[in-house]
C-alpha cells in the first residue's frame, strides 16, 4: 500500500493517461486567473507573513487549523481571533500529537511550552473564519476519512461540507501540478466510490489569504476531455484491478 502523496509524485504515465491536460501551462494559468481574496464587503485580508523556517511554519499552520477547529466545535467560529489560552493549549496538544516522534520536536522545542497565542496563528485562524463565514453550507467535517482502493490506503482530507471538499495549503508558493494530483486522488476515491457527494472543490490558502473554488465535473472533464464519472471509474479500476502493474517511476 502507498500514500496519496507517493501516488501524486509518481506514476506519471497513469496521470498523463487519465488527465492529459493537467499541464504546466494549465497550472500556471489557473494560478494567475482563478485565485480570489478572502474577506467581506470588498475588504480583503492581507497575506500572513511567514516569520519562521518551514518546519516551524508548518507547526504554526497546524496550530491555526486546530484553533479554528476548536472554535467550530465550541460554536465560536466567528470569534476564533479571541481564542482563550485554554483553547490554544488544547490546540497545542493536538498539534503535538500529530507531530510526536519527530526529532525536531524535542522536549525543549517551543511548541512543548505553554505560551500565549502567537499573533501569526491568530491571523491564520482568522482567515479560516472569514472564508467559512462566506459559505452557505457551514456543516464542517474536519479531517474526513476517504476509503482507499487497490494500492492506495485510506486517505485523510482537510475539511469538507456535504457539497464541497476543501484542501488547505498554508504556503507562500503557488499551486503545483502535484497539488492537483493529490486533490484528484481524493475526488476519485470519495466520489468514484459513492462515499461522498461533493460538487465543488476548493484550495484554501490562509497564508496568502486566497482561495480557488472549482466545479468538480467541469474540472475533471476539462483535464481529462471525458466524462468525470467515466474517469473516476477508470481511476479506481487502475488502482484495484491492475495494482501489480503500477510501479512508481520515481
Amino acid at each position: 500500500m502507498i500514500s496519496e502523496h507517493e501516488f501524486a509524485y509518481g506514476f506519471d504515465s497513469v496521470w498523463e493517461s487519465l488527465f492529459p491536460l493537467l499541464s504546466p501551462s494549465f497550472v500556471r494559468d489557473f494560478n494567475t486567473r482563478q485565485g480570489k481574496g478572502i474577506g467581506r464587503k470588498g475588504r480583503y485580508l492581507s497575506p500572513v507573513s511567514q516569520t519562521l523556517p518551514k518546519f516551524d511554519a508548518d507547526l504554526l499552520a497546524e496550530l491555526a487549523f486546530e484553533l479554528f477547529r476548536l472554535a467550530v466545535e465550541n460554536g465560536q467560529q466567528g470569534e476564533v481571533w479571541r481564542a482563550s489560552s485554554e483553547h490554544f493549549d488544547l490546540a497545542r496538544q493536538r498539534t503535538l500529537r500529530r507531530f510526536r516522534g519527530l526529532k525536531s520536536m524535542g522536549e525543549h522545542h517551543w511548541l512543548n511550552r505553554a505560551t500565549s497565542v502567537p499573533s501569526e496563528v491568530r491571523s491564520l485562524a482568522n482567515c479560516y473564519a472569514y472564508f467559512f463565514a462566506g459559505l452557505d453550507d457551514t456543516h464542517l467535517t474536519f479531517r474526513p476519512k476517504i476509503k482507499g482502493a487497490g494500492v492506495l490506503s485510506t486517505v485523510e482530507g482537510d475539511i469538507c461540507t456535504p457539497k464541497m471538499l476543501i484542501e488547505v495549503k498554508t504556503v507562500t508558493r503557488n499551486l503545483t501540478s502535484h497539488d492537483f494530483r493529490q486533490l484528484l486522488v481524493y475526488l476519485a476515491l470519495g466520489l468514484g466510490s459513492g462515499q461522498y457527494s461533493w460538487e465543488e472543490a476548493t484550495f484554501l490558502n490562509p497564508r496568502r489569504s486566497i482561495f480557488y473554488t472549482m466545479n468538480i465535473s467541469s474540472l475533471v472533464s476539462y483535464l481529462s476531455a471525458r466524462n468525470a464519472q467515466d474517469v473516476f471509474d477508470e481511476f479506481l479500476f487502475l488502482l484495484s484491478e491492475r495494482e501489480m502493474d503500477l510501479v512508481p517511476n520515481f
